[in-house]
């Protein structure tokens, strides 16, 4: 109407001359007040949300604020009996309330808020959480709970608030930057920071934010890469060996796995994994660097004897060993070289060949405890220890295993009304010959810690009992 006469609205019936000037100088007014360029060198964010609340208009405000800008929606039920009128109403007019409101935010006097409320989206990203947010909304010299604060956070997103962060709802942002997240983790399962930043930024989170994010959604940092919290301890220790080029052993794997992981927790994790190797007797590594396993001790020995055309100076083995395996003591390498699975002569060692006769084994009576029985079976007498209770396997005199027909390099399982017992004799083991646990039939006859406990073996029926406890051990 600002190109309107007062002649031409004379024109209308039942007009006057009064009603009509007001009429045309409220909407010049109006016009002006629209094309007013904003002054956005001296308001503050404030005073540019203040003037544009003003000239809404006061139920327009009140359904803004209850059902768009505030926190907590409003139900419409609820609003409709607070402003009293019908529910249908308010289902009518709410969507013409904010075309309203747009139309007025669009206007040249209020360009200040969305310039404003640009850049506070620009500092909050997609996906922010609640202190970022209100420590943003004080840099604009406005109070995080006030309505101005609420427009302000409407108008950049809008942003609602979930679980205490904030998400810019055209632009999905919490779903969006969990995605990229899921989706990284399922081609790089131990993400280092800076790549775990860049996806993120890249789906719209701000860089200051992506710390508060790992920490909320349980990705931990282990050795400089990142796992889930609920990731198995395989995978832990997996991260730590990535981000360290040189073998580790368990104890400094677990210090810095963490959360109190005991050293024998990750052997148990290490050991029977493939994605483990191996590389010495206390150190492991990621098997995928193609690095050369750790085959024990007697294999170490036959691999280098091997290598030097089947005979090698004693000395110079021992010192390449050394040199290879530090967590090797040179006393546990000549233990090995006295077994029967080598031959030393002349400070030469070689392997034991098919040819070489096996020395010979004293006679059974020269073990103490031990004795041929009148029915062809043989009888020994083991001390009950910790190891016997627990389980363990046990070490057996060469006489025995000759007498019980176990010879090096075979092994023989005895049956007992437990189970199968094994007896092994491998040349390359230190403590060979030996059998399998006794617990069981130390258990059977009441045997306690200290009873020398009498085991029967059948060589010919291939069978073995325990036959009681022949009293405590002295001395």
């Amino acid at each position: 109407m600002i190109d309107v006469t007062v002649g031409d609205l004379l024109g209308h019936r039942s007009t006057g001359v009064r009603t009509v000037e007001s009429i045309v100088r409220a909407a010049r007014r109006s016009v002006a007040q629209r094309d007013e360029p904003a002054d956005t060198s001296q308001a503050s964010a404030t005073d540019g949300v203040n003037r544009l609340l003003e000239c809404l208009d006061g139920r327009d405000r009140k359904v803004l604020l209850a059902r768009e800008w505030a926190p907590a929606k409003v139900t419409q039920e609820c609003l409709s009996a607070e402003l009293g009128v019908h529910p249908t109403w308010l289902w009518r007019n709410e969507s013409r309330i904010r075309s309203r409101f747009a139309e007025r935010l669009g206007e040249q006097a209020h360009s200040q808020v969305r310039q404003f409320a640009e850049d506070l989206g620009g500092r909050l990203g997609v996906y922010v959480p609640r202190s970022n947010v209100e420590s943003e909304i004080r840099r604009f010299g406005v109070e995080p709970t006030t309505e101005a604060a609420w427009l302000l956070l409407y108008v950049a997103g809008p942003y609602r608030e979930r679980d205490g962060w904030f998400e810019k709802i055209p632009e999905d942002g919490g779903q969006r930057v969990d995605a990229a997240v899921r989706d990284l983790y399922r081609t790089e399962p131990m993400p280092a920071l800076s790549v775990l930043t860049d996806v993120l930024t890249a789906a719209g989170m701000r860089r200051a934010v992506v710390p508060a994010y790992l920490d909320a959604h349980g990705l931990r940092e282990i050795a400089g890469v990142y796992v889930p919290s609920s990731a198995g301890l395989s995978d832990k220790v997996a991260a730590v060996l990535k981000a360290n080029v040189e073998p580790m052993t368990a104890d400094e794997i677990s210090t810095v796995v963490g959360e109190n992981t005991s050293a024998r927790a990750v052997l148990k994790a290490l050991h029977g994994n493939a994605a483990f190797v191996r590389t010495s007797r206390t150190r492991w590594t990621l098997a995928d660097r193609e690095v050369s396993a750790y085959g024990g001790i007697a294999q170490e020995l036959k691999n280098r004897v091997a290598d030097a055309g089947g005979r090698v100076a004693v000395r110079a083995l021992l010192d390449d060993m050394l040199d290879a395996f530090p967590d090797i003591k040179e006393s546990s390498i000549r233990t090995y070289l006295a077994t029967l699975a080598f031959v030393v002569e002349g400070g030469m060692v070689r392997c034991r060949r098919p040819e070489d006769p096996w020395p010979i084994v004293s006679s059974l009576n020269t073990v103490p405890g031990a004795s041929h029985r009148s029915d062809g079976c043989v009888q020994l007498a083991i001390p009950v220890t910790t190891q016997v209770l627990r389980g363990s396997g046990l070490s057996i005199e060469p006489p025995v295993a000759q007498a019980i027909g176990v010879a090096p390099g075979l092994s023989r399982d005895f049956e007992t009304d437990h189970g199968p017992v094994p007896v092994a004799w491998d040349p390359a083991e230190p403590a060979a010959p030996n059998m399998g646990s006794a617990r069981q039939l130390a258990h059977a006859v009441d045997a306690e810690l200290g009873d020398l406990l009498v085991l029967i073996f059948d060589p010919v029926a291939g069978t073995l009992r325990a036959d009681g406890v022949e009293g405590k051990i002295t001395g």
